[in-house]
Protein backbone atom coordinates (compact mmCIF):
# COMPACT_ATOMS: atom_id res chain seq x y z
CA UNK A 1 0.00 0.00 0.00
CA UNK A 2 1.38 3.41 -1.01
CA UNK A 3 0.36 6.79 0.42
CA UNK A 4 0.90 10.04 -1.50
CA UNK A 5 -0.07 13.60 -0.54
CA UNK A 6 0.94 17.13 -1.53
CA UNK A 7 3.12 15.79 -4.31
CA UNK A 8 5.09 13.61 -1.86
CA UNK A 9 5.30 9.83 -1.83
CA UNK A 10 5.08 9.24 1.93
CA UNK A 11 4.79 5.45 2.10
CA UNK A 12 5.82 3.08 -0.66
CA UNK A 13 7.74 -0.01 -1.67
CA UNK A 14 11.27 0.16 -0.16
CA UNK A 15 12.91 -0.11 -3.57
CA UNK A 16 15.72 -2.49 -4.40
CA UNK A 17 19.44 -3.00 -3.95
CA UNK A 18 22.10 -5.10 -5.65
CA UNK A 19 21.21 -8.80 -5.64
CA UNK A 20 24.65 -9.68 -4.27
CA UNK A 21 24.11 -7.49 -1.21
CA UNK A 22 23.02 -9.52 1.87
CA UNK A 23 20.46 -6.80 2.61
CA UNK A 24 18.62 -7.72 -0.61
CA UNK A 25 17.56 -11.09 0.82
CA UNK A 26 17.65 -10.12 4.50
CA UNK A 27 15.52 -6.98 4.17
CA UNK A 28 14.34 -5.70 0.76
CA UNK A 29 12.63 -8.95 -0.25
CA UNK A 30 10.96 -9.55 3.11
CA UNK A 31 7.28 -8.98 3.83
CA UNK A 32 8.24 -6.91 6.89
CA UNK A 33 9.91 -4.35 4.60
CA UNK A 34 6.53 -3.65 2.97
CA UNK A 35 3.23 -2.21 4.18
CA UNK A 36 1.70 -5.63 4.66
CA UNK A 37 0.99 -8.51 7.06
CA UNK A 38 3.51 -11.14 8.18
CA UNK A 39 2.50 -14.47 9.71
CA UNK A 40 4.83 -15.82 12.41
CA UNK A 41 7.51 -13.46 11.11
CA UNK A 42 7.74 -15.16 7.72
CA UNK A 43 7.19 -13.98 4.15
CA UNK A 44 3.77 -14.20 2.62
CA UNK A 45 3.55 -17.08 0.19
CA UNK A 46 2.82 -16.58 -3.49
CA UNK A 47 -0.92 -16.72 -4.02
CA UNK A 48 -3.65 -15.67 -6.40
CA UNK A 49 -5.81 -12.98 -4.90
CA UNK A 50 -9.15 -11.79 -6.21
CA UNK A 51 -11.02 -8.51 -6.37
CA UNK A 52 -14.11 -8.41 -4.15
CA UNK A 53 -15.32 -4.92 -4.99
CA UNK A 54 -14.22 -1.54 -6.33
CA UNK A 55 -16.18 1.69 -6.37
CA UNK A 56 -15.57 5.36 -7.08
CA UNK A 57 -16.63 7.81 -4.39
CA UNK A 58 -17.50 11.49 -4.73
CA UNK A 59 -13.99 12.49 -3.64
CA UNK A 60 -12.13 9.18 -3.53
CA UNK A 61 -12.41 5.44 -4.11
CA UNK A 62 -12.76 2.14 -2.24
CA UNK A 63 -11.44 -1.34 -2.97
CA UNK A 64 -11.69 -4.74 -1.24
CA UNK A 65 -9.60 -7.81 -2.12
CA UNK A 66 -9.35 -11.44 -1.06
CA UNK A 67 -5.60 -12.09 -0.73
CA UNK A 68 -6.02 -15.86 -0.75
CA UNK A 69 -3.84 -18.20 1.31
CA UNK A 70 -0.85 -16.10 2.37
CA UNK A 71 0.56 -18.86 4.63
CA UNK A 72 -0.31 -22.54 5.19
CA UNK A 73 -3.88 -22.62 6.48
CA UNK A 74 -4.12 -18.82 6.59
CA UNK A 75 -6.59 -16.73 4.59
CA UNK A 76 -6.41 -12.95 4.48
CA UNK A 77 -7.97 -9.90 2.86
CA UNK A 78 -7.84 -6.13 2.76
CA UNK A 79 -10.23 -3.23 2.20
CA UNK A 80 -9.03 0.34 1.66
CA UNK A 81 -10.96 3.55 1.05
CA UNK A 82 -9.82 7.10 0.29
CA UNK A 83 -12.14 9.99 1.03
CA UNK A 84 -10.74 13.50 0.93
CA UNK A 85 -7.76 13.59 3.27
CA UNK A 86 -8.78 10.38 5.08
CA UNK A 87 -7.56 6.84 4.37
CA UNK A 88 -9.47 3.89 5.87
CA UNK A 89 -7.70 0.54 5.88
CA UNK A 90 -8.90 -2.87 7.14
CA UNK A 91 -6.63 -5.92 7.14
CA UNK A 92 -7.95 -9.27 8.32
CA UNK A 93 -6.68 -12.84 8.53
CA UNK A 94 -7.88 -16.13 9.98
CA UNK A 95 -6.68 -19.65 10.62
CA UNK A 96 -7.73 -22.76 12.53
CA UNK A 97 -4.51 -22.51 14.56
CA UNK A 98 -2.95 -19.64 16.50
CA UNK A 99 -0.32 -17.39 14.95
CA UNK A 100 1.65 -14.23 15.55
CA UNK A 101 0.19 -11.61 13.18
CA UNK A 102 2.41 -8.60 12.46
CA UNK A 103 1.00 -5.60 10.61
CA UNK A 104 3.71 -3.23 9.39
CA UNK A 105 3.67 0.32 8.02
CA UNK A 106 6.59 2.47 6.84
CA UNK A 107 6.59 6.17 6.06
CA UNK A 108 9.18 8.83 5.38
CA UNK A 109 9.66 11.84 7.62
CA UNK A 110 10.18 12.63 11.28
CA UNK A 111 8.54 9.94 13.39
CA UNK A 112 6.83 10.36 16.75
CA UNK A 113 4.69 8.17 18.98
CA UNK A 114 3.63 8.61 22.59
CA UNK A 115 5.57 6.36 24.96
CA UNK A 116 7.81 4.78 22.32
CA UNK A 117 9.09 2.21 24.79
CA UNK A 118 12.44 0.95 25.93
CA UNK A 119 15.13 0.46 23.30
CA UNK A 120 16.66 -2.96 22.82
CA UNK A 121 19.22 -4.51 20.50
CA UNK A 122 19.11 -7.51 18.21
CA UNK A 123 22.20 -9.42 17.05
CA UNK A 124 23.82 -8.48 13.75
CA UNK A 125 22.57 -10.51 10.79
CA UNK A 126 24.36 -13.65 9.83
CA UNK A 127 23.88 -14.44 6.16
CA UNK A 128 25.08 -17.89 5.05
CA UNK A 129 26.70 -17.92 1.63
CA UNK A 130 25.80 -20.17 -1.28
CA UNK A 131 27.89 -20.05 -4.47
CA UNK A 132 29.31 -16.72 -3.37
CA UNK A 133 25.90 -15.17 -2.69
CA UNK A 134 23.70 -14.93 0.40
CA UNK A 135 20.97 -17.54 0.45
CA UNK A 136 17.33 -16.61 0.54
CA UNK A 137 15.61 -16.05 3.90
CA UNK A 138 12.17 -17.01 5.18
CA UNK A 139 11.89 -13.53 6.69
CA UNK A 140 12.27 -14.43 10.36
CA UNK A 141 15.58 -12.54 10.62
CA UNK A 142 14.28 -9.34 8.98
CA UNK A 143 14.20 -7.37 12.24
CA UNK A 144 17.99 -7.73 12.48
CA UNK A 145 18.29 -5.18 9.67
CA UNK A 146 16.26 -2.53 11.51
CA UNK A 147 18.11 0.16 13.51
CA UNK A 148 17.13 2.14 16.60
CA UNK A 149 14.59 -0.39 17.82
CA UNK A 150 12.05 0.29 20.54
CA UNK A 151 9.16 -1.85 21.75
CA UNK A 152 6.19 -1.60 24.11
CA UNK A 153 2.89 -3.33 24.78
CA UNK A 154 -0.46 -1.70 23.99
CA UNK A 155 -4.09 -2.30 24.96
CA UNK A 156 -5.48 -2.30 21.42
CA UNK A 157 -5.50 1.41 20.53
CA UNK A 158 -2.45 3.40 19.46
CA UNK A 159 -1.36 6.22 17.15
CA UNK A 160 1.76 7.50 15.40
CA UNK A 161 2.80 10.45 13.24
CA UNK A 162 5.27 11.14 10.44
CA UNK A 163 6.11 14.76 9.53
CA UNK A 164 7.79 16.26 6.46
CA UNK A 165 8.19 19.89 5.42
CA UNK A 166 4.89 19.66 3.50
CA UNK A 167 2.78 17.01 5.18
CA UNK A 168 1.85 15.42 8.49
CA UNK A 169 0.55 11.87 8.33
CA UNK A 170 -1.37 10.79 11.45
CA UNK A 171 -2.14 7.09 11.88
CA UNK A 172 -4.68 5.67 14.34
CA UNK A 173 -5.22 1.93 14.73
CA UNK A 174 -7.47 -0.46 16.65
CA UNK A 175 -6.72 -4.17 17.06
CA UNK A 176 -6.45 -6.79 19.76
CA UNK A 177 -3.89 -5.94 22.45
CA UNK A 178 -0.31 -6.69 21.49
CA UNK A 179 3.19 -5.28 21.07
CA UNK A 180 4.35 -2.29 19.01
CA UNK A 181 7.89 -2.22 17.64
CA UNK A 182 9.39 0.77 15.85
CA UNK A 183 12.69 1.29 14.11
CA UNK A 184 14.50 2.72 11.11
CA UNK A 185 14.49 0.46 8.06
CA UNK A 186 16.44 0.67 4.82
CA UNK A 187 14.94 2.17 1.67
CA UNK A 188 16.02 3.81 -1.56
CA UNK A 189 17.02 6.57 -1.88
CA UNK A 190 18.95 5.99 1.32
CA UNK A 191 19.28 9.68 2.27
CA UNK A 192 15.64 10.00 3.37
CA UNK A 193 14.21 9.00 6.72
CA UNK A 194 12.15 5.80 6.56
CA UNK A 195 10.49 4.84 9.83
CA UNK A 196 8.72 1.55 10.53
CA UNK A 197 6.01 0.73 13.05
CA UNK A 198 4.74 -2.83 13.45
CA UNK A 199 1.83 -4.12 15.52
CA UNK A 200 2.11 -7.78 16.58
CA UNK A 201 -0.87 -9.64 18.05
CA UNK A 202 -1.54 -13.33 18.68
CA UNK A 203 -4.52 -15.59 18.08
CA UNK A 204 -6.48 -17.57 15.51
CA UNK A 205 -7.72 -14.42 13.76
CA UNK A 206 -6.60 -10.84 13.35
CA UNK A 207 -8.27 -7.55 12.44
CA UNK A 208 -6.31 -4.32 12.06
CA UNK A 209 -8.55 -1.26 11.60
CA UNK A 210 -6.58 1.84 10.60
CA UNK A 211 -7.46 5.47 9.87
CA UNK A 212 -4.88 7.85 8.43
CA UNK A 213 -5.30 11.63 8.09
CA UNK A 214 -3.15 13.79 5.83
Amino acid sequence: EAVEANGELLAEDPGSIGYGNPRHFGWYRTTLAHNSLSVDGRHQEETEGSLIAFTNLANGAAVAVDAGQIAPGVKAGRATALSGNLVFDLVWAESESEHDWEWAFHSRGKFSMTDRGKAFELPKPEQPMSNGRPTDSDGTDAWRWVRDLASRSHDGTWSARWSTDKTELHLFQRSASGVLTSGEGSAQPANRSFRLIANRIHGKAALFATVMTL
